[in-house]
């Protein structure tokens, strides 16, 4: 995955912000990185590892994966999200 982001970094500077593609780019290089961020989990989880909790901003990842899937699922499907900062009767959501 580091091949990847590295790559894509390469791109979007060969391509510049104004290029059409630029946005895109920048989507496989966030894509890389969550995915090294699923893989560390998955190893530390594997070996039995204690996990440090951290406070997540799940609007901030679903308005980043909503980019993705306007792209794949076509003009003809409408997509709608209705996100809240409102903190549930359970406190903050935490994932490791």
């Amino acid at each position: 995955m580091t091949v990847v982001s590295g790559f894509s970094e390469m791109l979007m500077e060969n391509l510049g912000e104004e290029d059409p593609l630029y946005e895109q780019a920048q989507e496989i290089r966030q894509a890389g990185i969550r995915a090294v961020d699923v893989a560390q989990h998955l190893i530390a989880f594997s070996r039995g590892q204690t996990m440090e909790f951290k406070l997540v901003d799940l609007n901030r990842l679903i308005d980043d994966d909503i980019k993705m899937l306007y792209r794949l699922i076509g003009e003809d499907i409408e997509l709608v999200t209705t996100l809240t900062d409102e903190i549930t009767p359970y406190g903050p959501i935490r994932l490791s």
